[in-house]
């Protein structure tokens, strides 16, 4: 196993927590570095952070359910369950989740709101507005590949309509009820230290492009040393983006999703974790390490990046957070997993 300065100098991040665990138990719990540079308050397993866009896994097992339920199928055209919205062309269920609607996806950056003012935030307004403003496709539905927010945000809305109940009411209910998690799972944080500040490298060419595309005075607080730390902040969209969460929540969730105790029939895990084309799959992304097949997902955004995996042949699972930006699926997993499967395997 590599030692402590390995696991944070690869993680590129002020903290992190990595946590492993297979169908006999917990594996390997790991927590280093600072959630809070200035108070210098170190990252234990009680921190949480933004998970973002692993947000997605959680919103396609919903829609699962309601599959389940008789509520709904992916070969459902969407434009006929949502009609107030003008869509240019056709796409199904199945597209929505595989990223193959057609749909733009506008940089999400700035679809951000302070914690202090969730409260008061219309994230239903936030979500018809942006939809209406995507309803013109960019490719042929089923042709291409393009990772797109706004599908994820049409999919909450498909929950929200045919649930009966908000999104984010149904997540709680349906799926994070059933996991009974020892750790944290949900869309607000608690008013607590164990709140992981968010950071941003400050001599880094994104820097630039953060004060392009972002309110820096209003979303940040000035720079200390060579990062530059986020204010409290959490995601308009629920949908695409919205868990808050520490690596004990996600790793009870994963295992619980792969000993089948989130679905009714035990046929639809295997509906769930299908791949459509290398790379891909249904509201999760795929590859292999080690001679495994794997079901990923990162998220990442401003001030947080992580990554959840699931080994579904080994009954195995990994979590990675931490508390730097990450705007793309770097893979830190590979890296991190690749020492432990070759002990495994």
């Amino acid at each position: 196993m590599m030692n402590q300065p390995d696991y944070l100098s690869l993680s590129h991040a002020p903290g992190l927590q990595y946590r492993v665990h297979g169908p006999k138990g917990l594996l390997l719990d790991f927590n280093s570095g600072f959630s809070d540079l200035v108070r210098q308050t170190p990252v234990t397993p009680a921190t949480i952070f933004n998970g973002y866009s692993v947000t997605k896994t959680f919103t396609a097992l919903a829609v699962f359910r309601l599959i389940e339920q008789g509520k709904l199928a992916l070969s459902d055209t969407v434009g006929d369950l949502l009609p107030e919205y003008p869509f240019s062309g056709k796409f199904t269920v199945e597209q929505l989740l595989a990223h193959q609607a057609g749909l733009a996806n506008p940089f999400p950056l700035p679809w951000i709101h302070l914690a202090d003012e969730d409260d008061g935030f219309d994230a239903a307004a936030f979500s018809k507005k942006i939809i209406h403003a995507n309803v013109r496709l960019k490719y042929v539905p089923g042709t291409r590949t393009r990772y797109s927010n706004v599908g994820y945000l049409i999919l909450g809305e498909l929950i929200d309509r045919l649930s009966g109940m908000p999104f984010e009411t149904y997540i709680r209910e349906q799926i994070f009820e059933k996991i009974k998690t020892t750790g944290y799972l949900d869309f607000v944080g608690p008013e607590t230290d164990a709140y992981a500040t968010g950071y941003h490298r400050r001599w880094s060419f994104s820097n630039l492009l953060l004060g392009l595309l972002l309110d820096k005075k209003r979303y940040t607080l000035p720079a200390n040393s060579s990062w530059i730390a986020f204010r409290r902040t959490y995601v308009n969209g629920k949908a695409y983006g919205g868990i808050v969460a520490n690596a004990t929540g996600l790793s009870d969730y994963l295992q619980a999703l792969l000993e089948g105790r989130l679905f009714e029939n035990p046929g639809t895990l295997e509906q769930l974790f299908v791949r459509k084309e290398p790379g891909l799959g249904r509201g999760w992304f795929t590859g292999r390490l080690k001679g495994q097949t794997c079901f990923c997902h990162a998220g990442g955004g401003g001030g947080y990046y992580c990554e959840i995996r699931v080994y579904p042949a080994l009954r195995l699972s990994s979590v990675l957070m931490t508390n730097r930006s990450g705007f793309s699926d770097e893979r830190l997993l590979d890296r991190f997993d690749e020492r432990l499967l070759t002990s495994l395997t």
